[in-house]
């Protein structure tokens, strides 16, 4: 078994053959892969999420879910188009979720709240790490109805309450 070498730099290898002589990627390119995966993957991937208008009923964003032994705050960077023949409310925010040990609670933290932009969404976040959401009522016939987010995690663990056993 080939150890992998650590890699701090993002130079790409281009001297190196990509595949060893068993077919596979080499330490060398596996190594760089990692890097540039490790220096993208904090930016977050986007998803996207159907809004049904007039959701009274606070209700699971799929995949928008928080596990406090790996995760102690996150940012959610969103963006909301709800769009009918009537009217368009457009919201471009972020919302910050953070993990309290000593309450083994989850808190949301909207850093700008006095934001002129409004789709009628509102955002919580229950103890167990989901986000949830509701929707006002907007008249028309729907054209537009979708929420899109990317998630950026911190870790932050600490032996005391993480299964990651981070000091």
């Amino acid at each position: 078994m080939s150890v992998i070498p650590k890699r701090d730099s993002i130079s790409i290898p281009t001297n190196e053959p990509i595949i060893e002589g068993d077919n596979l990627v080499s330490n060398l390119w596996m190594s760089f892969f990692r890097s540039v995966y490790n220096r993208l993957a904090p930016i977050g991937i986007e998803s996207s999420f159907p809004i049904p208008n007039n959701n009274l009923v606070a209700t699971d964003i799929p995949g928008l879910r928080f596990d406090k032994r790996f995760t102690s705050a996150a940012t959610v960077e969103f963006l909301c188009q709800r769009v009918t023949s009537s009217v368009e409310l457009i919201e471009y925010g972020e919302f910050r979720a953070s993990y309290n040990p000593d309450s083994e609670d989850w808190n949301i933290h909207f850093p700008d709240i006095n934001s002129p932009e409004n789709s009628g969404i509102d955002f919580t976040i229950t103890s167990a790490g989901q986000i949830k959401y509701t929707s006002a009522d907007i008249a028309g016939t729907t054209v537009i109805s979708t929420l899109h987010y990317k998630v950026r995690k911190m870790a932050g663990k600490n032996s005391l309450y993480s299964s990651m056993g981070v000091v």
